[in-house]
């Protein structure tokens, strides 16, 4: 559950006063490749993008790239932090590519 946690809690949170390490890993790439996105947009957009996405930002979001059409789908107005993203998700578990919820599955396993 832990690496779902941190997978799916990419984003800050509004009222972080320190940077998330998805704001010090990702934060060049999302303005360099999605800079008018933010959310569960923001993070579709990068998963999306692999080949312009750094190493760095790579290594961090990643694991829940089979869940890139979801989460622009189906949480793209998801307020980030708190493991918001993992919520929208699980609360629309049924209608998730089988992808994505076989992902979801093996990393609440871990």
């Amino acid at each position: 559950m832990g690496a779902l946690l941190l997978a799916l809690a990419l984003l800050p949170s509004p009222a972080a006063a320190q940077p998330s390490a998805f704001e010090t890993l990702c934060s060049d790439d999302a303005a360099r490749v999605c800079p008018t996105l933010s959310g569960g947009g923001l993070l579709g957009c990068l998963l999306r993008r692999r080949p312009k996405v750094s190493a760095a930002c790579w290594s961090y979001i990643g694991p829940v790239e089979p869940c890139a059409s979801d989460i622009e789908r189906r949480c793209f107005s998801a307020v980030p932090g708190a493991g918001r993203i993992e919520h929208c998700l699980l609360s629309q578990r049924q209608d998730l590519s089988r992808e994505c919820a076989a992902t979801l599955d093996r990393l609440r396993r871990k």
